[in-house]
């Protein structure tokens, strides 16, 4: 059998599917599965023994996308990402089964629609992904991300450049592109209060989509990190990372990556509904902090009267955690 399973859109995203496709790689070993990603995430599947192929989606049309996945002669998909664009294409591919929510405009084009509701918040993310699929008692494990050597050669080298203290190193990630966060001046803050009462040289990284971000926290910080922004792709990030004791970050594509690394990640999460920690929290060792506020919101916007909820974090609740 031929299985393709879309996720072609974030790198959390992608990171809290990798149960799934584990799941079904058990359920059907002779299978050939395939993976539909973006070309921004598909280093986190180097090596994985669960996956035969990992197509890259060049976010061409629909009509050529169609063409594409019509010449792998797919039995089934998995359309995890639903968006009315990935369940067409698969359609005019003419893929015999195909599975995805149907509570999304997108599920007209499904023929094996799960009527599980995402945004009640349920389940975690995970476990809608392994429901889709067709695991209905789903154990989950961390996820598996492998490092390359050359990848960690490479960060070393950054590192050793930067008098790193390789015993005990504390990463520090304060873009978001996805959910509300710290903002630019507490994270500086914390930056400086790791070195003022622990002596933490903090590592700051960020992909250039956080260059905003960045510019804003290097010019309130006071002492001197660590700054390894725009310096990797996420290969080599992946093994940055593996140098670290600890992360900081807000509910991002790095956050889950950390902790499914095996480093104890501090996650700061909103209190909104639509980005509550029980739906994304990580699925490795973590601590989740939030804001102290009742919050019943789905959604946020600068109107709201605690905006931004995330700056009311004490940041002594993150340095107690490092202590």
């Amino acid at each position: 059998m031929r299985i393709l399973v879309v996720r072609n859109d974030g790198l959390g995203d992608l990171i809290l599917t990798l149960p799934s496709i584990s799941w079904l790689r058990k359920e059907s070993p002779g299978s050939q599965i395939t993976v539909l990603v973006s070309s921004k995430t598909k280093d986190i599947l180097w090596n994985n023994k669960d996956i035969d192929e990992v197509m890259i989606d060049h976010k061409e049309n629909v009509l050529s996308l169609a063409r594409r996945l019509k010449q792998k002669r797919f039995d089934v998909s998995y359309v995890l990402f639903p968006s009315l664009r990935n369940s067409l294409a698969c359609f005019l591919a003419k893929i015999p089964s195909r599975v995805g929510t149907g509570y999304k405009a997108s599920g007209i084009f499904f023929n094996k629609k799960m009527f599980i509701h995402r945004t009640k918040v349920i389940h975690h993310e995970s476990e809608y992904c392994l429901k889709i699929v067709g695991c209905h008692n789903p154990s989950i494990e961390t996820p598996c991300i492998h490092v390359k050597d050359e990848d960690r050669e490479y960060a070393r080298g950054l590192l050793s450049g930067e008098n790193a203290d390789f015993d005990f190193l504390v990463g520090v990630h304060p873009g978001s592109r996805s959910s509300l966060n710290l903002g630019p001046n507490n994270y500086a803050k914390l930056i400086d209060l790791l070195f003022e009462k622990h002596k933490i040289r903090a590592v700051i990284t960020g992909s250039k989509d956080d260059r905003e971000t960045i510019d804003e926290v290097f010019s309130n910080i006071k002492t001197n990190p660590i700054n390894l922004y725009g310096k990797t792709d996420l290969s080599q990030l992946i093994g940055l990372f593996s140098f670290y004791k600890i992360f900081i970050g807000g509910a991002t594509g790095p956050m889950h990556l950390a902790s499914s690394l095996g480093i104890k990640t501090i996650a700061l999460f909103p209190p909104i509904i639509s980005q509550s920690k029980e739906k994304w929290h990580p699925l490795g060792d973590y601590i989740a902090i939030t804001p102290d506020i009742d919050c019943k919101k789905k959604i946020c916007t600068k109107r709201c009267k605690d905006y931004n909820c995330m700056d009311k974090i004490e940041l002594d609740r993150i340095l107690k955690i490092i202590h």
